[in-house]
């Protein structure tokens, strides 16, 4: 599914996503650039918990770099997918 979405640098974790210390998305948010995204296939496969999805997604802002998730509604790449987010996250952080 990466792949297909245009991925071109593939990190596969190795330990639960309930582990916020995973050394490979550590080194896929490090190596993120100015303009480019993040794309996961699932936000349970990247975070466990709003706070830490919300903690993964301002590190990538400060890096002016996006978020996707494949399979769900969320782009922070696009104004929609903002929008989204901050919906679906009103009240929870």
């Amino acid at each position: 599914m990466l792949r297909r979405a245009g991925g071109s640098v593939i990190f596969e974790e190795h330990v639960s996503g309930a582990d916020r210390e995973r050394p490979q998305l550590r080194l896929a948010i490090e190596r993120c650039r100015r303009g480019e995204v993040l794309v996961v296939v699932r936000i349970d496969r990247l975070a466990r918990s709003l706070s830490h999805l919300l903690a993964v997604i301002e590190t990538l802002d400060r890096k002016s770099a996006g978020f996707r998730s494949l399979g769900d509604p969320i782009d922070t790449a696009s104004p929609q997918g903002r929008l989204i987010l901050r919906i679906v996250t009103a009240g929870r952080a």
